[in-house]
C-alpha cells in the first residue's frame, strides 16, 4: 500500500512524498525490507548501494544521485513497495538527489534470487 502526500508551504513549488507499507496476509504483520531480502542485514547497504551505482551508470536521469547518502539510508527498515515485477526501493525527492531528479527508485526483479527471498511465501 502506498500513500502520496503533497505539501505546499510557499515558494516556487510544493513537495510530494510517498510512504509505503506491506503486510503479510498470513500473520498481518508489517513486512520490512529486510524480511524480503535474501542477504544478511549487515550487507543490505553495500549490496543495494552497488545496485544503485549500476542504475546511476546506466540511467542518465540518475547521474546526480548521491551514493554516499543512499548508503547511509539503506537498511532493514528502508522504504519499499511491491510492484507486479519486483520490489521497488525508493527515496523521495531531495533525500538522495537534487529535487529535479524526483523520486529515486530501484526495482529489484522477483527473479533476482541472489537478493530476494520468494516474496510469495511472505504475502
Amino acid at each position: 500500500m502506498t500513500q502520496e502526500q503533497y505539501r505546499y508551504s510557499g515558494g516556487a513549488h510544493g513537495n510530494s512524498e510517498i510512504t509505503a507499507h506491506s503486510f503479510g496476509t498470513r500473520t498481518g504483520d508489517e513486512l520490512l525490507l529486510g524480511d524480503l531480502l535474501a542477504i544478511p542485514d549487515s550487507q543490505i547497504s553495500t549490496k543495494l548501494t552497488a545496485e544503485f551505482q549500476q542504475l546511476k551508470n546506466t540511467d542518465p536521469n540518475y547521474s546526480d544521485i548521491d551514493l554516499t547518502a543512499i548508503a547511509g539510508k539503506l537498511g532493514t527498515n528502508s522504504p519499499y513497495y511491491l510492484t507486479t515485477t519486483g520490489v521497488c526501493v525508493f527515496f523521495n525527492p531531495y533525500e538522495v538527489a537534487p529535487g529535479a531528479v524526483g523520486r529515486v527508485e530501484l526495482i529489484i526483479p522477483y527473479t533476482r534470487t541472489d537478493l530476494l527471498v520468494e516474496v510469495e511465501t511472505l504475502i
